[in-house]
């Protein structure tokens, strides 16, 4: 019998997931089917297929921690077809006072005919075998329910933890008055910005300098900034060369704090996002810098808003938390963004632990995720 419904209907008619679909381990054999299946499940990567493909050469093939665990995450099969997937890429990790290796999240792909089954949720369940420690920096409202039910702990917090500033209003002024009349406008309005930011910290003595390579001067900050954590991405030299410089997947750059001979003191990663001719967004994804140098937050930060501003940004957008880092930014006033929750959830805590949670350092390199166009965010940037 010939079906009624339109072809396209017809290639997107449910299928009921058998009890005996198992999920299973996926080795790199199955990446080009991972790629194909997650082009057609988000419609942002349909015409991203080189990109997806990048992601997983770069997060996973060229993986220096990847052999630590057992595949590139778990997927189900229909048969000899993939129907779901879930990338799960190698981070190296210091946790209470020694290295290990963490099994973090990408996106989840479920074949569209196969969604509203459980079938993402079996994922992450079996995910969660990959390493004694598992997380994903990228959970939605439903996604957190689903963790919650399988053991997973949002660390840090309740929400985010992300906070934003006003950087400068060139753009916003510009595009209401005109290029002459709105950057003429802006630098009195940046002057009160600067004078904003000088209780951020003295900087007398202090210099950005941009970072190519990360060398022995790095693997030495690592050293102090490890003697005061209790669990944070493990960023020596080798953790960011690869990550910024050899197998990038955001355009990032490397901001060095150093004093008037050179010496290096502290660090930050970082990116922008052009939402428009007008919306130049900085976003601060890590700072490295020792719990005995945490006066130098402030006035780091002092000197890369004034750097932003300059480069024509209008907001900067701090992606990067800790609990000290939170009463800074409350501290000068920044704004907080609200969320949906806690994106960022964990499995494998040992349950009494919980300082280990609320003491977690959020970097915005501990996840990534296939890179999507951005979006203009929430609330009005100009």
């Amino acid at each position: 019998m010939t079906s009624s419904l339109p072809a396209s209907a017809q290639a997107h008619a449910p299928v009921p997931v058998r009890a005996e679909l198992q999920v299973v381990p996926l080795g790199t054999q199955h990446i080009p089917a991972c790629v194909a299946l997650a082009r057609s499940s988000f419609e942002e990567l349909g015409a991203r297929a080189d990109a997806v493909a990048a992601w997983f050469e770069a997060r996973i093939v060229h993986n220096p921690w990847q052999q630590q665990l057992p595949g590139i995450g778990v997927g189900a099969f229909d048969g000899d077809t993939l129907v779901a997937c879930r990338a799960m890429f190698a981070q190296p990790w210091w946790l209470e006072g020694r290295p290990t290796v963490l099994g973090f999240a990408a996106h989840t792909s479920v074949d569209i005919r196969y969604r509203d089954q459980r079938l993402g949720t079996r994922l992450i369940d079996a995910s969660r075998a990959v390493t004694t420690i598992t997380g994903s920096t990228s959970a939605g409202t439903v996604t957190q329910r689903a963790y919650g039910r399988l053991g997973f702990v949002a660390v840090g917090g309740a929400d985010n933890g992300f906070f934003r500033a006003r950087a400068g209003y060139g753009g916003s002024l510009q595009a209401r008055l005109g290029r002459g009349a709105g950057a003429a406008a802006a630098r009195l309005l940046d002057l009160r910005l600067a004078w904003r930011d000088r209780l951020l910290g003295p900087t007398a003595g202090l210099q950005l300098a941009e970072v190519r390579v990360c060398g022995d001067e790095f693997d030495s900050l690592w050293h102090r900034v490890s003697a005061g954590q209790v669990s944070c991405l493990q960023r020596d030299a080798q953790y960011l060369n690869w990550r910024v410089f050899e197998r990038p997947t955001a355009a990032l750059q490397i901001t060095a704090l150093r004093d008037r001979p050179g010496h290096l003191l502290a660090w930050a990663v970082w990116t922008t996002i052009r939402y428009s001719d007008w919306v130049q967004v900085a976003v601060l994804r890590d700072l490295g810098i020792p719990a005995d140098s945490e006066a130098l937050v402030g006035p780091l930060l002092r000197l890369l808003i004034d750097h932003w501003r300059q480069c024509g940004c209008t907001w900067v957008s701090f992606e990067v938390t800790s609990p000290a880092l939170d009463r800074l930014y409350r501290t000068h006033g920044f704004e907080h963004v609200p969320s949906r929750g806690n994106r960022y959830h964990v499995h494998g805590l040992p349950a009494a632990n919980m300082p280990l949670a609320e003491n977690w350092f959020r970097s915005g390199l501990d996840g990534d995720y296939f890179d999507l166009p951005p979006q203009l965010p929430p609330g009005d940037l100009t």
